[in-house]
């Protein structure tokens, strides 16, 4: 297995995440940083990294390219049956991989396996496991037809920082696609999920860390562009057959509510009032039981 790690000005802890990745059970056979044209001292950290660390192999851009084009760039260095996309600034926790590759080596047929993920708002040191609702409250092959009876129900639980996926069914799909943003990465794991089946293990598997001036939330805080990529990811369902009729409309009500979500919760106090309101309206009472007894299941975990 490869793990690619995207960086951008990250100098100060890509040797952390390195650190994480190599000390999984089992480590990847190969570790692929491309540095997107950093302007801080990356560069010189990473070629003194590379001398040390035989697994690492370093591609810099020498112009910045946006995370979409790092990550495709670290999949056309990729020669391995699987392939991990980490972040520069997120935690893989220990674990990860010794619970996703016998997943992966038992099914054949599927094109990816995820976990939970704990999420770090970096902004208020507040933490939360996602996804919200659980696929699974035990390691689990999910086929199409799993697929689709649980995304009629839940959305948003393949995380790419907590996913292996297989490197040929990555491939041809068409890869990471620059014109969906930061939909891209989650827009091709539902089409391979649909297409091929997946799978789930409840386990933490990285420490995702979000801020403000991160990918996903500066999408949301501009509803034009949301809308855009929204428009192109439509389009693209629309004529792949992999996707089942009922799911674009499905996925743009889901898009549209999270991309409020976010930029309500960042709004004065009356407004977060408003989301707690929208929130119980949006969410069908059959939905509001799975997410109780995710936090239950969750709670009771911990003892």
């Amino acid at each position: 297995m490869t793990a690619v790690i995207p960086n951008y000005n990250h100098g100060s802890v890509i040797s952390d995440a390195i650190a994480a990745l190599t000390a999984q059970n089992p480590a990847p056979s190969r570790i692929v940083v491309v540095d997107d044209g950093s302007t801080d001292d990356s560069r010189r950290v990473l070629q003194r990294l590379a001398e040390t660390q035989p697994l690492l192999h370093v591609v810099f851009h020498e112009r910045n390219m946006g995370a979409i084009g790092a990550l495709n760039t670290g999949l056309a260095a990729t020669q391995t049956e699987y392939v991990y996309f980490g972040a520069a600034d997120d935690k893989v926790q220990p674990g990860l991989f010794e619970a996703l590759l016998p997943l992966l080596a038992s099914a054949p047929a599927i094109a990816l396996a995820s976990t939970e993920a704990i999420v770090t708002d970096l902004d208020t040191g507040s933490s939360a496991l996602r996804p919200p609702v659980l696929p699974a409250f035990e390691p689990a092959v999910f086929s199409r037809d799993d697929v689709c009876a649980l995304f009629r129900n839940i959305d948003n639980w393949i995380l790419t920082g907590a996913t292996i996926w297989r490197t040929d069914k990555l491939r041809a799909a068409g890869a990471f696609n620059p014109a969906l943003g930061a939909l891209a990465d989650g827009f091709v794991a539902r089409q391979l999920a649909f297409r091929h089946g997946s799978a789930f293990a409840p386990v933490p598997g990285v420490e995702w860390r979000l801020s403000n001036s991160g990918i996903s939330r500066s999408l949301a805080s501009d509803p034009d562009s949301a809308e855009q990529i929204l428009s192109a990811a439509m389009r693209q369902m629309a004529t792949d057959p992999c996707f089942p009729s009922w799911y674009p409309k499905l996925f743009a009500r889901r898009w549209r509510f999270g991309t409020a979500r976010v930029r309500l919760a960042a709004s004065p106090a009356w407004r977060r009032l408003v989301l707690q309101v929208l929130l119980t309206l949006h969410y069908r009472p059959t939905n509001v039981l799975r997410i109780i007894k995710t936090m239950i299941w969750r709670q009771l975990r911990r003892i």
